[in-house]
Order: C-alpha cells, then sequence, then structure tokens
C-alpha cells in the first residue's frame, strides 16, 4: 500500500485533519483565558503567532459571536470579547419553568 502525501498548504505546511481552523483556536482561546480581551489584543497575540492577518481575526471574532459562541461588549467604541458561558441544566430547567409560569391561563 503506497500513502500518498499530504497536499500542503499556500504556507508549505502539510494539510491534515489535526490542523485547527483560526476560528477554532480563538474559540479554544477564550474559553481557557475566560476574561474579557480586547479584540487589537487578540489580533496581536495572533499576528505574534502565526501568518494571520488582524482583519482575518476580526472576520473570524464577529462569526464567532454570530454562531453564540463569545460574547461581546463594547468599551470607548473597541469590541472586547471573552467565551460565552453556558448554561447549566439547572439554569435552563429554571428558565423554563418561568415562561412556563408567565403564559396566560
Amino acid at each position: 500500500m503506497v500513502l500518498l502525501p499530504l497536499p500542503k498548504d499556500s504556507v508549505g505546511r502539510q494539510d491534515c485533519m489535526s490542523i485547527l481552523t483560526l476560528k477554532d483556536r480563538l474559540a479554544r482561546y477564550l474559553r481557557k483565558n475566560n476574561d474579557w480581551i480586547a479584540s487589537g489584543d487578540i489580533q496581536r497575540i495572533v499576528a505574534e503567532k502565526t501568518t494571520y492577518s488582524p482583519q482575518n481575526v476580526g472576520r473570524r471574532m464577529r462569526e464567532l459571536q454570530n454562531e453564540g459562541v463569545v460574547e461581546v461588549k463594547y468599551v470607548k467604541n473597541h469590541a472586547h470579547y471573552r467565551f460565552k458561558l453556558q448554561e447549566t441544566w439547572e439554569q435552563k430547567n429554571a428558565r423554563a419553568v418561568r415562561m412556563f409560569e408567565q403564559m396566560p391561563g
């Protein structure tokens, strides 16, 4: 059996299933550092460690926000992001009970 070499990406690295996308890496970073982090700081960190542009980072962060993975707040017109905390089962249940109690009838 002959194994074919994996295709290479634009930077010459071998492409494989274990390589995380930028969006996955950002979500993982924010999950580990569960505090508000300025968008500019995230862009600087990514620029130092990878070849991704700050514009690309901003787009991926907005995609994560639209998907409900991260929260965003604006301080003096600058975005700050953090990983969105997931509801526990008890919190979901309590919310459902409150919604049921508010129903007319």
